[in-house]
């Protein structure tokens, strides 16, 4: 009897230690990735939401990339006739601008003077995720100090996670280290929400 439950229970021992090196290694992230992909499923988008967005139609009829700041000032005074609940830039402006320091000061003005909030996007570069306090920032790239300096200016992070095939699957809901402006830097998308006063409501309860 003793032998048989020896037997049973290397069998166990080596099974397990047969999967934690197989999880270690990978063998399985194929076969996971696949599944997650399985619970996915297309969901109704808010008509709420309006997406302008920076692709070649635009690009042939504006001018080549990067455009006059002024452009993007001219469009959120135009916006600001019919307010939105807020307004996100996924452009960094990290550096001054090409066109000079009057293209610079029309996009500042712009800001400084809208009735709605815009968020404006950060990166952290590198994203460090093996940190046992959660997703860090080896340091922080965002947009020149004088395009943040509105109270109606905020910041958020577009940060992904890209798995070994090349596909986005999640990303960091907020990057606490080191803070900006003394908060921890939530996501981009989750920025703008907060900032339109709207909220997310889980499919299932949590």
């Amino acid at each position: 009897m003793k032998r048989a439950s020896y037997i049973l229970f290397g069998i166990a021992a080596a099974a397990g230690t047969v999967i934690l090196v197989s999880f270690s290694f990978g063998l399985f992230s194929g076969p996971e990735l696949l599944l997650e992909d399985l619970l996915v499923f297309s969901k109704p988008v808010s008509e709420e939401l309006v997406i302008l967005a920076i692709d070649d139609e635009s690009l042939q009829r504006l001018g080549q990339w990067p455009w006059p700041r002024a452009l993007f000032g001219r469009a959120l005074r135009a916006l600001d006739q019919y307010p939105p609940a807020a307004v996100g830039i996924d452009v960094i402006f990290a550096e001054t601008s090409r066109l000079g320091a009057a293209d610079e000061r029309a996009l500042t003005a712009a800001l400084e003077n809208l009735s709605y909030p815009v968020v404006l996007p950060a990166e952290a570069v590198p994203l460090i995720l093996e940190s046992s306090e959660g997703p860090q920032a080896g340091r922080w790239v965002v947009p020149r100090a004088e395009l943040t300096d509105s109270g109606t200016i905020w910041l958020g992070h577009v940060n992904l996670i890209l798995d070994y095939d090349g596909v986005v699957r999640r990303f960091p809901t907020a990057i606490a280290f080191p803070s900006l402006r003394g908060r921890p830097v939530r996501s981009f998308a989750q920025e703008i929400l907060d900032r339109a006063g709207r909220m997310i409501t889980p499919a299932l309860p949590l």
